[in-house]
């Protein structure tokens, strides 16, 4: 399994149990160095350690007649879940260096799959206590993501269906909302801000967190080439949805205060451009 985005690719159960085995006999502190060694050809990839919600996210993509054929195996499979988060949180305070191994996406896209599981999964208790976890955990990643490397557009596709995802069972749920918020940071291609507000913009109802539980900087959702045309529409776009939301969820609206700054800041450079 190499590192990609949108589909995960298969790997072998026989050879998960093998490497197993193989891992029982070393230290945590050696495990960034194997899997290393392993990702060259050697049993297991780098992000081994989310291997579990990887086989489910692939499952989750076949046809429904196939899908049907688990529907036996749904509490195996929370259970599941919820043992491969635990590792991860486990592995990731025991030793880090494993965690630095993978690559800030694959953290983001593996752990962003697991809401596009069945709804039995994800409305687990434990999944959910475990995801908040972990979006404080791993929150050193977010802030060296590079959604553009190695992605070559699949990226937009899979976070265009986090967001279907979101509006099927829309909640105030922080730890969603946080994971929606991530790729809008202006830091990273205008594609996505423009796919949300354009597409998505139905779903700031729903947004509610306060400010206090974002997992990110409000500041790096503000934007700043106020000179550029997709900027400006970006702009556009907030400023016409935000038009549309009751007063009273203003008030405390996360959105709403970055697309007020982002309007005040715009206004602000086209004024000083007219001297």
């Amino acid at each position: 399994m190499g590192d990609t985005y949108h589909k995960f690719q298969p790997f072998d159960m026989e050879g998960l149990c093998r490497a197993g085995c193989f891992y029982k006999n070393i230290k945590f502190k050696d495990a960034a160095c194997s899997c290393a060694f392993l990702n060259k050809g050697f049993l297991m990839p780098r992000d081994w350690i989310y291997l579990p919600i990887a086989r489910f996210y692939e499952r989750s993509l076949a046809p429904k007649n196939e899908v049907s054929k688990d529907d036996c195996l749904k509490e195996k499979r929370v259970d599941h879940v919820v043992n491969c988060l635990r590792l991860v949180v486990l592995i990731n305070e025991s030793s880090p260096a494993v965690c630095d191994w993978i690559k800030p996406e694959v953290h983001l896209t593996r752990i962003q799959s697991v809401f596009l599981l069945s709804r039995d999964i994800y409305s687990h208790a434990s999944v959910r206590s475990l995801l908040k976890i972990l979006l404080c955990k791993l929150s050193r990643y977010w802030i060296s993501l590079d959604l553009d490397e190695d992605i070559d557009g699949s990226y937009i596709h899979f976070y265009h269906s986090i967001l279907e995802q979101f509006g099927k069972r829309p909640s105030d749920d922080a730890v969603f909302t946080n994971f929606i918020l991530i790729p809008l940071q202006s830091r990273y291609n205008s594609s996505y801000r423009v796919k949300f507000w354009s597409e998505f913009s139905h779903l700031i109802r729903f947004i509610r967190m306060p400010i206090s539980e974002m997992a990110i900087p409000i500041e790096s959702l503000y934007e700043s080439d106020f000179q550029s045309e997709t900027i400006r529409h970006i702009i556009e776009l907030q400023s016409a949805a935000m038009n549309d939301v009751d007063m009273e969820l203003k008030n405390s609206h996360v959105l709403y205060k970055i697309v007020l700054t982002n309007i005040l800041n715009n206004s602000t450079v086209e004024m000083v451009s007219k001297f």
